[in-house]
């Protein structure tokens, strides 16, 4: 088991009895959602207020045969904790906003690949779908604040990008948005289980792009424009090159072309 250096965490976790690999994978936790049944094996995650630290809430991930494939392993691939473990420490040595890992282990049982990966949740923060979900009910934000979140989410996705990583599921749900008392929008983006270094930046950040433009419906054209401005794509000539990138795959995907 790999653990956080943090006092308070670990003698939060020991109060609860999560000692090792055995305790956690035992824990009697809801499912915040349906467990996933997919790459051969099966994954669900569980929350909990956990008392002592004050008040933080904690999620912790549990999967069987979850893999993924990648360069380091090619052919029986990698536990998708493994990778978000190894990713969520990475980013955060750079100041990067996501998730508080807390807690990582591996083991094999009966021929399965057990993984469990604890971390903490983002505080304050909902997901934008959420905030999106809230806005069209009732009414969006004026002007200046919308305008505010979105260079906000824009800047956070840009700089992932520049670090090299592509985040792999870049969907309204992964990013997570807390609007502070002086109107600052902070932003984290969750799930970083897909996320991977990559060589290839033009296509993979074109991947995440069209995969963020696809799931904001209620974004106008404007707002969109606006996005790729603040995500620092370059001079206006590039935001307008990379605007017509999208704009083209979405047109492909409504005819039913292949898109790559």
């Amino acid at each position: 088991m790999d653990w956080i250096d943090d006092q308070i965490w670990v003698e939060a976790l020991r109060a609860r009895g999560w000692t090792d690999f055995d305790s956690l994978w035992r824990a009697d936790l809801p499912d915040v959602e349906e467990p996933n049944r997919r790459r051969g094996g099966w994954s669900r995650v569980g929350r909990l207020v956990l008392a002592g630290t004050p008040g933080r809430t904690v999620f912790l991930k549990r999967q069987e045969n979850h893999r993924i494939r990648s360069f380091r392993h090619p052919f029986r691939g990698e536990s998708t904790c493994a990778r978000e473990w190894r990713n969520l420490v990475a980013l955060r040595r750079v100041g990067f906003p996501v998730p508080r890992p807390i807690a990582f282990g591996e083991r094999i049982r009966n021929g399965a690949l057990q993984a469990l990966l604890l971390l903490e949740e983002v505080p304050r923060a909902r997901s934008l779908d959420r905030w999106i979900e809230e806005w069209e009910k009732s009414g969006w934000p004026p002007p200046r604040e919308l305008h505010a979140a979105i260079d906000a989410v824009a800047a956070v996705v840009g700089r992932l990008h520049r670090l090299g990583y592509r985040q792999g599921a870049l969907y309204p749900k992964h990013v997570f948005l807390e609007r502070t008392d002086d109107g600052v929008w902070r932003v984290s983006l969750i799930d970083m289980e897909k996320s991977r270094l990559t060589c290839l930046r033009a296509r993979a950040r074109l991947r995440d792009l069209d995969a963020f433009n696809r799931r904001t419906p209620g974004f106008t054209r404007s707002q969109r424009w606006r996005f790729l401005r603040g995500y620092g794509s370059g001079t206006s000539q590039d935001v307008r090159r990379l605007f017509g990138k999208l704009a083209r795959r979405a047109a492909r995907r409504v005819r039913g072309g292949s898109v790559s």
